[in-house]
């Protein structure tokens, strides 16, 4: 909390997350143009970014990471993304930790 959050509003691609094999698309556009990654025939990842979204969100993005487990490497495994639900579902537990207290 001590730095400046780094964050970026992605593209706008048309495509469904509830369809897994767009889900994993999404994700490869995802690693291509946001997540730093080595510039080889074979790259690698250099630093995580956080994926925020809604809890179903999340959930779809990492069973399409399941889904290819057996890259051979970790940016082909679309492994870069760190799940993280925002907005309402965080709000929610930020209220019920601060009723908690009060209570």
């Amino acid at each position: 909390m001590s730095k400046k959050s780094d964050f970026v509003i992605l593209d706008l691609l048309d495509k469904s997350e509830n369809k897994s094999e767009d889900m994993i698309s999404i994700l490869e556009h995802i690693h291509h143009h946001y997540i730093p990654h080595t510039a080889e025939d074979h790259p690698q990842i250099i630093r995580k970014k956080v994926l925020g979204g809604n809890v179903l969100t999340n959930e779809r993005a990492y069973s399409a990471q399941l889904a290819v487990l057996n890259g051979a490497s970790d940016f082909e495994q679309i492994s870069g993304v760190i799940h993280r639900p925002e907005g309402l579902h965080r709000m929610m537990n930020l209220c019920l930790v601060t009723n908690l207290q009060h209570c």
